[in-house]
């Protein structure tokens, strides 16, 4: 059992460290120079998102970290024992466990949905048309603003799980 929790404590940091900062380094630097940069980014928007497959890879860790952190908060709150969930540390988990599916299903729902319409316009033949250019720009504002709460909900979360120990 000790050797199941190492592995799954080890994926649910790793993962969650490169979900909460590839998600924070997309909504404060990427998108946002994305958007200074306008019309030119769009080459590279299109081959970070479709390329590079960043979007696949925070889909992944964060999927990683969401189900290895499930199985771990059913083995540290011995199946959900009433006394445990109220504890300090049971509250602060369950806040940061919250936070964290939502960033998972909302990464997987609204932003995997822009990715893949991003995708979908990228890979359309022929010179782009002002409306296509227009189009993605939307999609590109919308992912960014899908990144910035997403990163919100993965700060709360991982802060939630840092101090639980200590509450």
């Amino acid at each position: 059992m000790t050797a199941l929790i190492v592995l799954l404590r080890l994926v649910h940091i790793l993962s969650g460290i490169f979900w909460l900062g590839g998600t924070l380094t997309a909504a404060a630097f990427i998108f946002p120079t994305a958007k200074k940069v306008g019309p030119d980014s769009a080459r590279f928007v299109q081959s970070l998102m479709v390329e590079s497959r960043f979007p696949l890879a925070l889909a992944i860790t964060g999927w990683a970290t969401t189900l290895a952190g499930l199985i771990l908060f059913f083995f540290a709150s011995g199946r959900f024992a009433h006394s445990w969930m109220g504890s300090g540390q049971g509250i602060a988990l369950s806040v940061g466990a919250l936070f964290g599916i939502l960033a998972a299903f909302h990464g997987g729902l609204v932003q995997g949905r822009g990715a893949a319409r991003l995708a979908a316009l990228a890979a359309q033949t022929g010179p782009p048309t002002p409306e296509r250019i227009a189009e993605m720009q939307t999609v590109r504002d919308k992912l960014a603003k899908g990144a910035v709460a997403s990163a919100g909900m993965l700060t709360v979360a991982a802060a939630a799980m840092a101090i639980a120990r200590y509450i």
